[in-house]
């Protein structure tokens, strides 16, 4: 546990030092962003960030679902993350495989459509009609 942490905090609510001065919580977090491949990320993820600052994921989503400025603050390092993905696999940078797995969690897919605009690809009910006269034609075939 680092310097800047109290034992006394609960997993729920994290470090209370780290509460306490939100300013300085969110100043850590940006710095995480802007630094995030110094401290040996290629992306910014939430799990870096929880590493940086000794406090679980499930805490920083707590904190986030309690508090606007955290939240914002953490919606801009998924936005980050998204960006030098897209950007990483397009440029062919990044292992496409981890790249499409990431970026799925920010609602991308490979999915295709196939309807078309005019319903013109929509399948239609189609039906046989066979008669006893069909049946003896084909059975004497045989």
């Amino acid at each position: 546990m680092n310097e800047n942490t109290t034992q006394d905090a609960s997993p729920r609510t994290g470090p209370k030092s780290l509460l306490d001065d939100k300013d300085a919580l969110v100043a850590r977090i940006n710095d995480y962003i802007d630094n995030h491949t110094s401290l040996g990320d290629i992306v910014p993820t939430v799990a870096g960030l929880a590493c940086e600052i000794s406090v679980g994921r499930r805490t920083l989503q707590e904190w986030a679902a309690a508090d606007d400025v955290i939240s914002r603050t953490l919606e801009l390092l998924k936005a980050k993350q998204e960006r030098l993905l897209a950007s990483g696999g397009l440029g062919g940078t990044m292992n496409p495989t981890i790249t499409k797995l990431m970026l799925s969690n920010h609602g991308y897919s490979d999915k295709v459509d196939n309807t078309s605009s005019d319903g013109s690809m929509t399948p239609k009910a189609s039906s046989v009609i066979v008669t006893s006269q069909d049946v003896e034609s084909i059975i004497s075939k045989i």
